[in-house]
């Protein structure tokens, strides 16, 4: 007796949908060389041939990349951009004074600049590192890069910045956010646009900045000074309060070297206005 032969049943629902796979998409420049390597497996080219060919291709593209990032940074450059001083910052000195100033935070200036960035296929983009043997010196590397791989830093470095009563922590992110701020406006050529804070002073300087330093104006440089104000006609009494709110110190034998480039434009603005009154 002959046998039925067996039905196997398949249950569609168990089977899994075979979707087809993402195309992938092979740049233009490695299907050209695909040729050259089929060359060289087929013994037509010889591979040192081939390396000599790829030297060129190479630095084509390196040239091709930073010329396009000068455009794009040129592009860029078009855009009027507007920093302002957006955040007001207060805090009392060791002379038991208080000192103010205002400056551009860093998430503001990167919500205006980062867009107009990416418009022109550039990004910004920061390395940081501390020397503990050189008493905690912060260093921190901005890189500008471009979409086609080319890209320039800038670096700058300072001390963590331990005024306003901070401590060990604060102070490093205060010194880390303010590096990252000036490598990013030195490398897109951006400024925060000056405002009048009343005289309550400017932002402070990095410990390695001239202005920051604990060198005081000479005395015939003090001398100088007082004859100035007393030439212009300027109050000594307002003059001295001048000092304690934007230089922060109480005399003219206490400014600080770096400063004075700053108190010598005071006196010549007060001059200027004398005159023109």
């Amino acid at each position: 007796m002959s046998k039925e032969p067996a039905v196997i049943e398949h249950d569609e629902t168990a089977m899994e949908e075979v979707k087809p796979g993402p195309i992938i998409h092979i740049p233009a420049q490695q299907q050209a060389l695909s040729p050259l390597v089929q060359a060289v497996m087929d013994g037509k080219m010889q591979p040192d041939v081939l390396q000599q060919m790829l030297d060129i291709q190479t630095q084509y593209e390196k040239n091709e990349a930073e010329k396009a990032f000068h455009r794009a940074l040129a592009e860029f450059k078009q855009h009027e951009i507007r920093l302002e001083k957006d955040k007001l910052v207060s805090f009392e000195m060791n002379n038991g004074g208080t000192k103010s100033y205002r400056h551009t935070t860093l998430g503001y200036a990167l919500q205006i600049i980062n867009p107009l960035l990416s418009q022109s296929g550039l990004s910004l983009t920061w390395e940081t590192s501390q020397d503990m043997t050189s008493g905690g010196l912060i260093t921190v590397t901005c890189v500008l890069s471009h979409a086609m791989g080319y890209s320039k830093s800038t670096s700058l470095s300072a001390s963590p910045d331990a005024s306003g009563n901070k401590n060990s922590i604060q102070a490093v992110g205060s010194t880390i956010s303010y590096l990252q701020r000036y490598t990013a406006f030195a490398l897109t050529g951006v400024a925060s646009t000056d405002q009048d804070d009343d005289g309550a002073g400017s932002e402070p300087q990095s410990q390695d900045d001239p202005a920051s330093s604990n060198e005081t104006i000479t005395d015939d440089q003090a001398k100088a000074v007082r004859a100035s104000v007393k030439a212009t006609g300027i109050k000594v009494q307002k003059f001295v309060e001048w000092l304690k709110t934007t230089i922060g110190v109480d005399s003219v034998a206490e400014i600080p070297a770096g400063r004075l480039p700053k108190v010598e434009a005071m006196i010549k603005e007060a001059a200027k206005n004398q005159q023109s009154a």
